[in-house]
């Protein structure tokens, strides 16, 4: 689930005991009840009742024939049945189906709602970060590509989007929060990256003081080790996107 901490100077936390949740039979605990699971940021747009929201990503495990949901044993057993056989395999398939899921809350604390329908019916991973441009009036959203075509293209016909066979970055803007296009690629591991590597987290923040300078922490996920670190990258307008040293700012520690 998710916990609460609070501090006065970002790094002295303390953890107050909200009452919320009971674990290990006691609820003297900072777990928080019925909490968005996912990034939250302010929407000055938006009506008081819906001051604050969230985005995260809704999964299932379904039959592709069907689309009949499955229980987690049924897809476990397809799932090793299909890796294990492999071309041998002439059973029922199982896939991994996925939408994006939204919240709105008051006041970022309590009465937090999810919103019934998908922001959008395409698959979405962690580490969405997401905000509200003043200056455009949009909503914007970084996330991965998941091999879906983005309703802003370029000029020519090409849509790399749909090819992505390595998490990547990428960016969808909207002016309706409840109505998600799927996300342009921004920023992918290239020639010049270890071909283990993946992009796992997109977290953007504006540089303090600045309207043309963004900054992004971006874990790298090392396949070969099972190990992650992070390196920065810097962007003008927030769309295009540079790597100025690659090579990890926050190193894998002891």
């Amino acid at each position: 689930g998710s916990c609460y901490a609070v501090s006065n100077d970002c790094y002295h936390w303390t953890r107050p005991d909200l009452g919320e949740v009971e674990y290990n039979g006691s609820k003297k605990n900072n777990i928080r009840a019925n909490y968005p699971e996912g990034g939250i940021f302010e929407d000055p747009s938006a009506p008081s009742e819906e001051r604050y929201k969230a985005m995260g990503a809704g999964s299932g495990w379904y039959d592709p024939d069907t689309w009949e949901k499955l229980d987690k044993e049924e897809a476990n057993k397809r799932w090793d049945a299909m890796h294990y056989e492999g071309l041998d395999y002439h059973g029922p398939k199982v896939v991994l189906r996925g939408w994006l899921v939204g919240w709105t809350s008051p006041d970022r604390f309590h009465g937090w709602k999810k919103i019934e329908e998908p922001l959008a019916d395409y698959s979405v991973n962690g580490g969405i970060v997401a905000g509200y441009d003043k200056a455009n009036a949009t909503y914007y959203a970084y996330m991965q590509p998941q091999g879906f075509a983005p309703e802003d293209k370029g000029i020519g016909t090409g849509i790399q989007e749909t090819e992505i066979v390595r998490r990547a970055n990428g960016i969808s803007r909207t002016k309706d929060f409840r109505h998600w296009p799927a996300p342009k690629l921004t920023m992918y591991p290239d020639a010049q990256d270890d071909l283990d590597i993946a992009f796992y987290a997109h977290n953007y923040f504006p540089y303090p003081g600045r309207t043309d300078l963004h900054a992004m922490l971006t874990p790298i996920f090392h396949h070969t080790t099972g190990q992650m670190d992070v390196q920065i990258a810097f962007s003008r307008d927030g769309l295009v996107w540079y790597r100025p040293e690659r090579r990890p700012i926050v190193t894998v520690g002891p």
